[in-house]
């Protein structure tokens, strides 16, 4: 709990180099993390800045600042990679609609029909997009920044020419 001015205070908590702390605000749902914080005898205190934003449901502010695509030709198949930039430009988080009993969407990212084998270049991520109708799908909140994306997935290719196309799902540059 802060003060009027925001500010608030833990006292007492016990030193040592092998306890970090991770103080964090939450705001409309969302849980914004602030720096990690080491205390010892050396460094009893530590002043700290939490940020947070107001949250949005629509429509989402999200661009793609980049978006690569690596293609590896195997026996059979093919293996991509994609990264994307993901950029937030707006001043709030945009946390998706809420629709009846289901969890909103925040980034659905459409893969090419017969995919097989995705995986995450970040556990986090791995952890937080689940395959949905053929589309890797997110409740994740996107608070304004940047964040890089990334996964492999493999697809077959069993001709000796192979087409490759994949639609772009975020306005991108």
């Amino acid at each position: 709990v802060t003060d009027a001015l925001g500010r608030f205070t833990f006292d007492e908590l016990p030193l040592g180099s092998e306890i970090t702390y991770l103080a964090g605000v939450n705001r409309a749902g969302v849980h914004y993390p602030g720096p990690r914080v080491r205390l010892d005898t050396a460094r009893p205190s530590a002043n700290l800045k939490l940020t947070a934003y107001d949250a949005i449901e629509s429509p989402s502010p999200l661009v793609s600042r980049r978006h690569e695509v690596s293609i590896q030709c195997g026996q059979g198949y093919l293996d991509i990679t994609e990264t994307l930039r993901i950029e937030n430009p707006s001043l709030t988080a945009y946390v998706g609609t809420q629709q009846d009993d289901v969890a909103p969407s925040t980034l659905n990212l459409t893969l090419p029909p017969g995919f097989d084998k995705i995986t995450f270049d970040k556990e986090f991520h791995g952890r937080n997009f689940q395959l949905k109708d053929g589309c890797l799908n997110t409740e994740l909140p996107w608070p304004p920044g940047k964040r890089e994306l990334k996964f492999s997935y493999r697809i077959p290719a069993d001709q000796r020419r192979v087409a490759f196309s994949r639609r772009l799902d975020l306005p991108t540059e």
